[in-house]
């Protein structure tokens, strides 16, 4: 499949409301309101973000969403002290594209010098199925109760979003540092480019992404939880290291454990004229201005 332009009513009123000024937004369809505080706040905040959607019908058990959002929630929690007004989630059947919207429409203000910590997990899509993901046809599934079946009318539809506009409506949010978890296969794509690249007015973004372009991101054995999730949450829960030795060693143990997995699972090659993800995962890091090492 050759990619195609996200275009059409959706996405032009999705960035209206994106870009306009707050002081003269009026209601639209998918209204988006951003209220950034001036960079001389008194103090600086950490705000929690996490959006989980696994809907049934893509063979993912919603609970899996459900687990993986409350334990990476609780472990950021716990590690860097946010309290649980700044802890903010988007799940499953709430995490459509239109409720993704009014979620962030919906947030309480982010300053300048704020730090954001988002974590996502879902499934991207089909925009690239005859190839690996890329910043220009990345896909993120969100909710919805069938399968849309047609990707350009589920993006047209607004049932699924481009990752590049998903990286957009970030960026909007005008925070000074975003450090984003992303558990989404093929999530490379997403981390290593676009949200680096949409986030003009953040000053620092690291990313860390669970699988690189062109490979499944992976669940535990037992298909209850996400295999970087899980062992990223054993990791915050352990002795405290800084974030960049911490996520050394779980990028280590997800590639070491994924080979099993995938060997137990019998996951299929690709097939003729087709693309098939490597099963064997290796998360990716991003930290340009070396915000890890001091988190």
């Amino acid at each position: 499949m050759t990619p195609f332009p996200f275009s059409g009513a959706f996405r032009r009123t999705l960035m209206r409301a994106l870009r306009r000024p707050v002081t003269s937004l009026v209601r639209t369809a998918l209204p988006l309101t951003c209220w950034v505080i001036g960079a001389g706040s008194a103090q600086a905040d950490d705000h929690i973000l996490a959006i989980g959607a696994c809907p049934a019908w893509a063979g993912v058990p919603p609970a899996v969403c459900e687990t993986a959002v409350t334990e990476v929630t609780a472990a950021l929690s716990a590690r860097y002290a946010v309290p649980d007004t700044q802890v903010h989630t988007l799940l499953n059947a709430q995490a459509t594209v239109t409720g993704f919207v009014d979620f962030l429409n919906a947030l309480p203000p982010i300053a300048a010098d704020d730090r954001v910590f988002l974590y996502v997990v879902m499934h991207n899509g089909g925009g690239h199925q005859d190839r690996a993901a890329s910043a220009t046809d990345d896909i993120l599934v969100f909710w919805s109760d069938t399968d849309p079946g047609v990707i350009e009318f589920a993006i047209a539809e607004g049932k699924w979003l481009r990752a590049s506009d998903f990286g957009d409506a970030i960026g909007q949010l005008g925070m000074g540092t975003l450090v984003a978890f992303l558990e989404n296969c093929q999530s490379g794509a997403l981390g290593l480019e676009i949200l680096h690249e949409t986030t003009p007015k953040t000053k620092h973004v690291a990313t860390i992404a669970s699988a690189q372009a062109g490979q499944y991101a992976n669940l535990t054995l037992d298909y209850k939880q996400p295999l970087f999730s899980n062992l990223l949450v054993a990791a915050m829960n352990g002795p405290k290291l800084p974030l960049s030795e911490l996520l050394t060693t779980v990028s280590g143990q997800v590639t070491d454990t994924s080979g099993p997995i995938c060997a137990a699972h019998k996951v299929k090659s690709a097939t003729p004229g087709g693309f098939t993800p490597d099963c064997r995962q290796t998360p990716v890091i991003r930290d340009p201005q070396a915000v890890l090492p001091g988190l």
